[in-house]
């Protein structure tokens, strides 16, 4: 998405900032979503905070400032708390990135709309752009990145909750068993540019983007 250490240091403070809410929200909400469907684990893990520390997984933030794509710590759950186990992995799977998508979509209608008639400077109606722009941008790449369907992103439990059983174990017994060796496989930079996978979502996120902006 973006090469924190290439910034000025404004830049950089300004995009950090948005890249601890944006994941903050993530996982929040899926510590939500899973305690709202009847399981304590997040809540017992201290997980179900506004808190970015307590999200911050230390390889997903290396790898956010290097690579340019990054990740936060999975929130703990316990599907066996739940009355139906593989519809409510995938609603809690799916909280994350739709609460990316719901406050991106705030913002960037509250820029569109609100902001005009307020009347304000140029100079303030350009600084809260400023603000909101990186927060716009990271939370839609993090919510298309997380929807990829491969373990252990998000996309891939929904998908394995909308297969037929028997495909899902088969998927499950093939990709989901190298899919973190996958997914590093693409997160890998492609002639020292950007992450292999960036090639395939980067259109997905500026087609988003520009509708919203």
């Amino acid at each position: 998405m973006f090469n924190l250490l290439s910034e000025m240091p404004l830049v950089t403070i300004i995009r950090v900032a948005a890249v601890l809410l944006a994941i903050t929200i993530h996982e929040y909400c899926h510590g939500l979503a899973a305690d709202k469907l009847g399981d304590p684990t997040p809540r017992i893990n201290d997980r179900l905070s506004l808190n970015p520390i307590k999200h911050l997984d230390p390889l997903g933030t290396l790898a956010l400032f290097f690579l340019g794509i990054g990740w936060a710590k999975p929130v703990p759950i316990d599907p066996f708390n739940f009355q139906n186990k593989k519809r409510d992995m995938a609603l809690v799977s799916l909280a994350g990135p739709l609460s990316n998508f719901i406050s991106a979509l705030i913002i960037a209608f509250l820029l569109k709309f609100f902001l005009p008639i307020l009347g304000i400077s140029a100079g303030i109606n350009l600084l809260i752009r400023t603000l909101s722009y990186p927060f716009i941008a990271i939370s839609i790449g993090l919510a298309v990145f997380n929807l990829i369907p491969i373990p252990p992103l998000d996309g891939a439990k929904i998908l394995f909750a909308i297969l037929p059983k028997q495909l899902a174990y088969e998927w499950e017994e093939t990709i989901g068993r190298y899919g973190l060796l996958i997914l590093m496989f693409l997160l890998f930079p492609l002639f020292g540019r950007q992450a292999i996978i960036m090639n395939f979502i980067s259109p997905i996120i500026s087609t988003i983007l520009n509708l919203l902006l």
